[in-house]
């Protein structure tokens, strides 16, 4: 059974056209030994890891995969895949054929250049994926009811991707806005100044900002700047004789007194003491399990 698939593009109308055929589909729990699997045919298979772990060679790259990742194999393109020996991989696989079905695999999130993702661990996704295999085990691969399970699955992925893509934007304008805010701290440090003064200085709200360094830097706004003193504080004491309360007030710090329970707050030694150590440490380390580089 074929059946047609037709896409709308921004504005409404008809933009592509896809037609699908399920040739067949099984579910295969793999040996240790099994043997690789050298591909291609002349259809796609897209297979679902629900257990284990298996490997997946094509474009001279080797990619480790294990449950909870789908992956596709494209028609008549040269790729090898088999199951880890230690834990080998058990999957729900469906071949398919047709017209436009590279479109239609790229709106689900797959290419050649990377033919696998992880799907959507959801319950109700779960569900369809094991539904199409209570299906199949009492219907043939071409059935109505099996081919509009897999239907099911695969719009389920076109719908993840989407708003993987939203998701991805959203973190990038976070991510901007942080980075707005970190150079007005990097270029304001050694001035007073409030979540308030941040805020307004990049346009956006207290709590919008508080919310944005939650998910995307892990601190807030005056711990980043009371962090940035200190690592600032610490090139100082390496790099120059300053005195300790010119350094105090050339990083932000008025009270010399208040600078020293800050910097021992954070260093768990007086800056006096810090300033004799041999070991030469990166004052900018607190920064290196962060995602960009915010110095």
């Amino acid at each position: 059974m074929q059946i047609g698939l037709r896409f709308l593009d921004d504005s409404g109308d008809w933009a592509e056209n896809a037609w699908m055929h399920v040739v067949r589909m099984g579910q295969e729990d793999c040996k240790p030994d099994k043997k690789k699997i050298t591909w291609p045919t002349k259809v796609y298979s897209l297979h679902f890891i629900r257990e284990g772990r298996g490997v997946l060679k094509y474009n001279d790259l080797e990619v480790n995969l294990k449950a909870g990742m789908c992956f596709v194999l494209y028609s008549d393109t040269a790729v090898e895949y088999y199951p880890d020996r230690n834990d080998p991989w058990s999957y729900l696989w469906i071949d398919i054929d047709g017209e436009g079905i590279d479109n239609l695999l790229a709106k689900c999130g797959f290419s050649e250049n990377r033919p696998y993702r992880k799907y959507p661990m959801e319950k109700h996704f779960i569900y369809e994926l094991n539904r199409l295999s209570e299906i199949h085990s009492v219907r043939s691969a071409t059935d109505i009811c099996v081919v509009a399970q897999v239907f099911k699955l695969l719009s389920e992925l076109i719908y993840s991707k989407q708003d993987e893509g939203r998701t991805q934007r959203d973190s990038s304008a976070r991510i901007f806005r942080v980075r707005d805010c970190v150079d007005y701290i990097n270029n304001n440090y050694h001035s007073d100044m409030s979540l308030e003064e941040i805020a307004k200085a990049n346009n956006i709200s207290v709590s919008y900002m508080m919310s944005v360094w939650r998910k995307e830097v892990g601190m807030t706004p005056m711990e980043y700047l009371h962090n940035y003193r200190i690592s600032m504080a610490c090139k100082y004491l390496r790099e120059t004789d300053m005195k300790i309360k010119q350094i105090a007030m050339r990083i932000g710090y008025q009270d010399e007194k208040y600078f020293a329970r800050v910097f021992m707050k954070h260093k768990s030694i007086t800056p006096s003491e810090y300033r004799l150590l041999p070991e030469v440490e990166d004052v900018f380390g607190w920064l290196n399990d962060k995602q960009f580089n915010f110095k």
